[in-house]
């Protein structure tokens, strides 16, 4: 006999029935009727050629073949129910890389937030995060978690996506820029907007806390930059480095996660969807529902 020939659920079946030398008993053991585990025990006299179990005076004992096999066997079925079981993410124990994917909108306002909360709990955690420019381009490269503003109203089959944050941001400008008495919202220059996540400012690379040094080295030598961020940042800007608020208030912007389907149960994956629930309920953020 091969193992090819051998119904898996007969070795669990035969370590029942050495462990409890009665049929009855086994049955309950596996959760299967008495016939179904009498049939289980003729299978497997069949397949090994052993009688299994044979009767002396009113009891049922294991033949030795039966015997020889229940150590292998169950170290079998142990190292199967480890692989098999799904281990919590302990990102303490072991460093781990995620890779994030995210609009402009989401690395400023989500992004900051989320690093500082994950290196707080888990400084083995690595986020390393790209700025993708429409939703198409999902699709472009593996990944493990996209945040992004502006999702199109049916997903893809092989997406899952769910509702964060809804919050105006501030727009935050150079004293020095030199329309700031005249400048308005259709004025700003897509080119010159910024991006507080330290991989677009230096190149692709694992995701940091915005360098607000960097950031004003920029809107130094680039008095037209703008950048929008939440009023936590906004306010370290000005305090820092004078930068100050545009005079209107822009449109609420509304964020989402969205990661694929087929790794909805990864321990590690489940672990950072709630790090980043976590962050949307910072008190700087409105649910994304009351954004209308």
């Amino acid at each position: 006999m091969t193992l090819k020939d051998l119904d898996l659920n007969l070795l669990l079946a035969l370590d029942a029935l050495i462990q409890e030398r009665h049929v009855t008993r086994a049955s309950k053991r596996l959760g299967l009727s008495q016939g179904a585990t009498s049939n289980a025990l003729n299978r497997l006299r069949a397949a090994l050629d052993d009688p299994i179990l044979v009767r002396e005076g009113s009891a049922m004992v294991p033949t030795p073949r039966a015997l020889a096999l229940i150590p292998p066997v169950r170290d079998a079925l142990a190292t199967l129910e480890r692989a098999l079981a799904q281990q919590p993410f302990l990102p303490q124990l072991a460093p781990h890389t995620f890779s994030l994917l995210t609009s402009r909108e989401a690395a400023n306002l989500v992004l900051p937030a989320l690093w500082a909360s994950t290196q707080e709990i888990a400084s083995n955690v690595t986020l390393a995060s790209r700025c993708i420019a429409s939703f198409e381009a999902i699709s472009a490269r593996p990944f493990d978690l996209a945040l992004l503003a502006h999702l199109p109203s049916t997903l893809p089959a092989h997406l899952h996506a769910e509702p964060l944050i809804c919050m105006t941001p501030r727009c935050m400008l150079s004293p020095a820029h030199p329309q700031l008495k005249t400048l308005s919202p259709e004025l700003l220059e897509p080119h010159e907007e910024l991006t507080l996540a330290a991989s677009q400012l230096g190149g692709p690379q694992a995701y940091r806390v915005p360098d607000l040094g960097m950031l004003w080295q920029v809107f130094g030598a680039r008095p037209r930059a703008w950048c929008m961020t939440d009023e936590v940042w906004a306010a370290m800007l000005t305090a820092h480095h004078g930068l100050i608020c545009a005079p209107w208030e822009p449109e609420p912007v509304s964020i989402s996660m969205v990661w694929p389907a087929a790794r909805e149960h990864e321990p590690a994956l489940g672990w950072l969807r709630d790090q980043v629930r976590a962050v949307a309920l910072d008190s700087r953020f409105e649910p994304a529902p009351e954004c209308g």
